[in-house]
């Protein structure tokens, strides 16, 4: 058994009787989700224990039971108090009374003795991740196995395995606003025009993590961030330098542009902000490291699932300046070419 990731166990009932059993997790996500308790007269007959996906696990016999109850606990339901009766006789275990976080009771045992002493247990964090003890026929002995007290966790390690099959994927460009103007002078003086503006975008990021330990404890994210990265007019998902922050994040973002120039009579120019949206669902891989009040610190692997949004720097797209063939012949000009070009404004 992993020692240092759990309180010591207090184990009521018989010294000798039975076989030893444990079942456990925490060093590896699993936690109990499910308990079913079985009674008989002066005993706890048999107990079944069900960790994170796992098959369950039986410890005594239930047959010839006087009767049994269950205990499903929610995501994130801890145990507050427990207490632990022997049989009275020293020779098996005889009652179990639990409260958790959200104030629910189990209190359950043996039918026909009645309990004598009272053995309080420490919880430590309240996070319950398993049994041990003495069994055979009856539950000779039992004890309850808790996760020591947690300061912090964190998911690390992250990886997106099939980013790079699809750079593209989840991006389109996006059209903020247009703009056009045209001197119509025919006195041969030319105009100024000036294109500019801006407009609010929400960006986002967001990591699940469903293992059972993430819902009973606070965690963020080391982790590069899939961003949209605008090269020569197309955009492409690439990562960001590593760095902490919270599971899910949202804020917004200024796009901004600002762009002028001088027609001569008989010229026009036609103009488009535009960005590149990108929308990522994406698997991740990663582990998620707990540490201890003690110092001490566990991992273990597992996935889920990126949701992010991004968006590129404004590209001011020219759709060409022409000279229109009714109007005043202005003076000449370099040759304009008429294929659109991409114009870098600046860095966000």
């Amino acid at each position: 058994m992993s020692q240092f990731v759990h309180t010591p166990v207090r184990v009521i009932g018989s010294s000798s009787g039975g076989n030893p059993f444990s079942t456990f997790g925490g060093s590896d996500g699993r936690i109990v989700e499910r308990i079913l308790v079985y009674s008989g007269g002066w005993q706890i007959k048999a107990i079944t224990v069900w960790l994170t996906n796992s098959r369950a696990v039986t410890f005594g016999n239930p047959s010839g039971n006087t009767g049994s109850r269950e205990f499903v606990f929610q995501n994130g339901e801890r145990i507050t108090s427990l207490s632990l009766w022997g049989n009275g006789a020293g020779t098996r275990a005889g009652w179990i009374r639990f409260k958790t976080s959200t104030n629910r009771v189990f209190d359950f045992g043996m039918t026909d003795w009645g309990r004598r002493e009272e053995f309080p247990v420490d919880v430590g964090s309240g996070i319950f991740i398993g049994l041990q003890g003495r069994a055979n026929l009856d539950v000779d002995a039992l004890g309850f196995i808790f996760l020591k007290h947690v300061v912090s966790a964190r998911v690390v390690d992250v990886r997106y395995p099939t980013l790079a099959l699809d750079l593209q994927a989840g991006i389109r460009s996006v059209t903020l606003q247009g703009f056009s103007s045209r001197n119509n002078n025919t006195n041969g003086q030319p105009t100024n025009w000036r294109f500019e503006g801006s407009r609010t975008v929400t960006e986002s990021s967001s990591w699940s993590n469903t293992t059972a330990l993430s819902f009973h404890v606070g965690w963020n994210v080391e982790a590069s961030i899939p961003f949209v990265a605008s090269v020569g007019g197309s955009g492409g998902w690439e990562l960001s330098n590593t760095f902490t922050r919270e599971s899910t994040t949202s804020s917004e973002r200024s796009l901004t542009w600002d762009q002028s120039g001088t027609l001569n009579p008989g010229q026009s120019v036609s103009l488009a902000a535009t960005t590149k949206e990108g929308i990522l669902n994406i698997d991740y891989e990663g582990a998620f490291e707990v540490v201890l009040r003690d110092g001490n610190r566990f991992r273990y692997s597992f996935s889920g699932t990126y949701d992010g949004t991004s968006f590129t720097t404004v590209d001011v797209i020219l759709d060409g300046t022409r000279r229109s063939a009714s109007a005043p012949k202005a003076p000449e000009q370099p040759e304009v070419s008429h294929e659109p070009e991409v114009l870098d404004l600046f860095e966000l």
